[in-house]
């Protein structure tokens, strides 16, 4: 297990010019500026580690000590700013990427389209829009390939998802027939019994969800403590041992909240490899960034590895796999290891010519770089070892700009007015003037939703409320 500190600078109140902070903050670059003495020192320990494990070990430990106790590195430790899984070692995607984006893109608009018809019938409603926009592709990935039922041989996996991505969920099921438009008009309204609620808990819908995960802070700790409890059953011979696993989402504001992380060292420590973590960084909470003069993600990834978990970070799609291919040098991971997170909320929402320049121009070994379809990498994350072998589970997402897809809208109502949406058949640009779509919809001028475009300030919701299409099952 590696021996990990959290950066006390990642949560101080300096400003971007604070190169101190920075320097603290950021990983070292993997080769130095002598790639050869790296090199001669790695050969070294790796004879040390032939002749004797243990030998190796307290060296290791003794540089650690060395290095902490004077201050000297405390990025040491932390990988760089990219994906866990190189590009070269993924499995193969195994679905139809093409069907799967439509679906998608159905899910993603009616989880908006949900929460603002929701509120044009009544002023201060609320609900939350950036929450499953951003985290939509590993929903997707997660029920096509990756979560089991309940008609498995395990008897199906324990899922806590994220409360606030609740109008995603719904959005699906009114897409497969399981939700109807009543059930849909009736969002945060239950009085009368036709409603669905705003956050996610089985005492209203008992057929629809499994687990409660609000209020903030509750699904992981609750999550552990299922991890837990199916290996007592296990143990005690109640129930058959089994593959079966509990998956958390989790929003990167959530693990503040003390009851997010005060289980963690209780799965390392019960060894529950039937448990995984996946951290959704869209870098935003409902009050403001999470860490805009900081890096939530190193962050994270310090504080888990400390307690004794596996890290899998997934950070940026297929677009950028040819610019990290290419970066022989390490001159394009170690700019991104130092770009905070305030920075990254507004290259997504800025532009492409915006993220070369502010990424590339003015470093000579970039701006080379830069001048030489989305993907699904995080199949990769869910797939990449038998859990068996592994300890507790950590996948770290950054859809804020990993996923360019989705472009985070503001979480709640009263703000919703700085975001445009298309829609071909409708000069008002909002999800307030399109209809919820269902299976039947095509790309056609009626139907056709494209992605959030980039936010106007000139762009204000219209009131009119759209008319509503008829349910229709999605999948046989």
């Amino acid at each position: 297990m590696k021996d990990l500190w959290s950066d006390p600078w990642m949560n101080s109140a300096s400003g971007p010019g604070d190169d101190r902070r920075l320097r603290l903050a950021a990983p070292v670059p993997p080769h130095g500026d002598d790639p050869e003495e790296v090199a001669e020192w790695l050969e070294a320990l790796r004879d040390v580690r032939r002749r004797s494990p243990d030998q190796a070990a307290a060296l290791v430990s003794a540089l650690l000590t060395e290095v902490r106790d004077d201050g000297f590195g405390r990025g040491l430790l932390v990988s760089g700013y990219v994906n866990s899984i190189p590009a070269s070692e993924e499995p193969t995607y195994p679905g139809d990427e093409a069907l799967e984006r439509r679906i998608l893109d159905l899910n993603r608009w009616n989880a908006s389209a949900l929460v603002v018809r929701a509120n044009a019938g009544g002023a201060g409603l609320g609900g939350h829009l950036s929450t499953y926009a951003s985290t939509a592709v590993l929903y997707e990935v997660a029920f096509n390939h990756v979560l089991r039922g309940r008609e498995s041989p395990s008897g199906g996996d324990h899922v806590y998802f994220q409360s606030a991505a609740a109008p995603g969920i719904y959005a699906r099921a009114y897409l497969e027939g399981r939700l109807d438009i009543r059930q849909l008009e009736g969002y945060r309204r239950e009085a009368g019994g036709a409603g669905i609620p705003s956050y996610i808990h089985p005492r209203l819908m008992p057929e629809f969800w499994e687990f409660p995960t609000a209020s903030m802070g509750l699904g992981p700790v609750n999550a552990i403590g299922r991890a837990r409890f199916n290996r007592y059953l296990e143990a005690r011979r109640i129930v058959e041992p089994s593959d079966r696993r509990v998956w958390a989402f989790i929003g990167d504001g959530e693990m503040d909240e003390p009851e997010a992380i005060g289980g963690l060292t209780l799965a390392a420590r019960e060894g529950l490899d039937n448990l995984v973590f996946v951290v959704n960084c869209n870098l935003q909470r409902l009050d403001g960034p999470v860490r805009g003069n900081g890096k939530i993600v190193p962050e994270l990834e310090a504080l888990f590895l400390g307690a004794g978990w596996r890290v899998v970070k997934v950070l940026w799609d297929r677009h950028w796999d040819d610019l990290l291919d290419g970066d022989a040098d390490g001159a394009l991971v170690d700019r991104l290891n130092t770009v905070l997170d305030g920075d990254l909320q507004r290259h997504t929402t800025e532009g492409a010519a915006y993220l070369r320049d502010e990424l590339f121009a003015g470093i000579p070994r970039l701006e080379a770089l830069a001048a030489a379809d989305p993907g699904r990498p995080a199949f990769s994350a869910a797939a990449s070892a038998p859990f068996s072998t592994s300890p507790s589970r950590l996948v770290l997402t950054n859809s804020a700009v990993g996923f360019i897809e989705a472009r985070s809208a503001p979480e709640t109502m009263p703000r919703v007015s700085g975001v445009s949406f298309r829609c071909s058949d409708n000069t008002s640009d909002s999800p307030n003037n399109c209809a919820l779509l269902d299976a039947t919809s095509r790309p056609s001028a009626r139907a056709r939703c494209a992605e959030p475009s980039r936010p106007s300030a000139s762009t204000r919701m219209p009131k009119a409320t759209p008319a509503l299409a008829t349910s229709a099952p999605m999948l046989p």
